[in-house]
């Protein structure tokens, strides 16, 4: 599934819906989802997803290529328009694989995940998140204590984090001391990725320590 751009760089697609599922699906860049415009999935699950191979033909904003990054969801901004994902309110990510960066999910965008579950996704780096500024982009999970909480549960890096790595922007985890974060592989968060302290409790710091 995908949004996609003008030539000139400009979304012309947006996805928005509930209680869907979206499984098994394979791709050279954003495995489940690739998203140039704006996606946002009420209580969706993003399972068993893969990103690998190259020549997709994808470039992010930098120009780098997209190949195997987002084995989820891969939010990719152009350089006019910022890629805007979204997953609400009793949604899955997990599962995933990027052969690359961004197991769950790749953003370079906007990006909020409310009431979330994040597991068992895998990558090189940023198993559960890999986020990367560009103009306007932004990341937050949150924590959701109303409805079903968000989880971060045995994401495995390879060679790098587990939960959040990145170029250049912060995540932030809304009360991260609330969100459940077990059995993800060591090291967790990269400490120029997250808005507190990687080693201990703090708002908005690493989920687990």
């Amino acid at each position: 599934m995908n949004t996609v751009a003008t030539p000139s760089g400009y979304a012309k697609a947006s996805i928005i819906g509930r209680a869907t599922t979206i499984t098994g699906n394979s791709a050279k860049a954003g495995g489940g989802i690739f998203n140039r415009g704006l996606f946002e999935m009420t209580a969706t699950s993003i399972t068993f997803n893969t990103a690998s191979g190259t020549g997709s033909g994808e470039t992010f904003a930098s120009g780098e290529s997209c190949d195997g990054a987002g084995g989820g969801i891969l939010g990719a901004s152009s350089s006019t328009i910022s890629a805007d994902s979204r997953l609400r309110r009793g949604s899955a990510l997990s599962d995933n694989t990027a052969s690359g960066l961004g197991g769950g999910v790749y953003n370079t965008g906007r990006m909020v995940l409310d009431g979330t579950d994040i597991a068992r996704n895998q990558a090189m780096s940023g198993a559960a998140i890999y986020t990367v500024f560009v103009s306007t982009s932004y990341c937050e999970v949150q924590y959701n204590a109303d409805l079903t909480p968000s989880s971060i549960v045995g994401n495995r890096a390879t060679a790098g984090y587990s939960i959040v790595d990145g170029t250049g922007m912060i995540c932030s985890f809304e009360d991260d001391i609330l969100i459940p974060a077990s059995g993800n592989s060591v090291p967790y968060c990269a400490p120029s990725s997250i808005a507190g302290d990687t080693d201990g409790p703090d708002p908005h710091g690493c989920p687990q320590h």
